[in-house]
């Protein structure tokens, strides 16, 4: 294991590379990118706290995307050994690693599924960033974000009342588990059973300057302004417009409903 510093700009991995080490982002944040026939895709970001690589390490196989440095970042580097080591093997950084490897997994679980089922909703979700591997803090440049319950008579009766700002992208929303490590969450929800919440639901997302909900393949799906997203609905993701928008997780007579309030800042 030894630390590497890199600097904006500065290419850390290419795609089509043999896999040497697996990475831990200590500081800063990386971009990913593959090569389509429209050029170069950005797929995700990665931030302080996640790892990268491991699986071409794991699995022998070439790089599938280059990853760049997007702000300066110091990186801790881990051969296969080390990383069974000292990762695996380590409690601390085994629970920092499951939660992003099981969001990873859920993921590519719901892809392979939806292949089948809705084929055109795939290609929305693998091309608008999916694969962040946990939360971030991340304060918005443009914009502010409150997530607040809506109290009309349909609302939860063991959900505690939620008021709060949306300060990290993603800001994941799921169903309150005993595991810590299955789901990582932002906004926990109490349900019990016949669960209407998924454990990985939904969450709230930030694409350059546009700000959407996007269901994580929730069993039942979420509603944005009246429209249904996830393996029922024609997308994943639904961009939130200024104002107010409408968040009901599960169907339309679900009792988890809230306001998600957009306010862009001005000059």
């Amino acid at each position: 294991m030894s630390s590497l510093t890199f600097q904006p700009l500065q290419i850390i991995v290419r795609e089509g590379e043999a896999p040497d080490y697996a990475f831990y982002i200590k500081s800063g944040t990386v971009e990913v990118f593959i090569k389509t026939s429209q050029g170069e895709k950005l797929v995700a970001e990665h931030h302080r706290g996640d790892f990268f690589g491991e699986m071409g390490l794991i699995l022998e196989e070439p790089r599938l995307a280059t990853v760049r440095a997007k702000t300066r970042v110091v990186l801790e580097t881990f051969d296969l050994d080390g990383f069974e080591k000292r990762v695996i093997g380590k409690k601390a950084m085994r629970e920092a690693y499951l939660p992003n490897l099981f969001e990873r997994v859920r993921i590519m679980s719901g892809l392979l599924r939806s292949t089948i089922e809705n084929p055109d909703s795939v290609e929305d979700y693998a091309l608008e960033k999916s694969f962040h591997s946990h939360p971030v803090d991340s304060e918005s440049e443009f914009a502010t974000l409150r997530i607040t319950s809506v109290d009309d008579g349909f609302s939860a009766d063991d959900t505690p009342t939620v008021d709060q700002t949306v300060d990290k992208f993603p800001f994941n929303i799921g169903r309150e588990s005993e595991s810590k490590l299955l789901a990582e969450n932002d906004l926990l929800i109490k349900d019990g059973f016949p669960n209407t919440v998924s454990r990985g639901h939904c969450c709230i997302d930030k694409i350059d300057d546009r700000y959407l909900i996007r269901d994580r393949f929730s069993r039942l799906g979420t509603i944005v302004n009246g429209e249904i997203i996830g393996r029922k609905g024609k997308s994943f993701t639904c961009e939130l417009q200024e104002g107010e928008n409408e968040l009901i997780l599960g169907q339309d007579n679900s009792p988890h409903r809230f306001i998600i309030t957009l306010k862009q800042k001005t000059e």
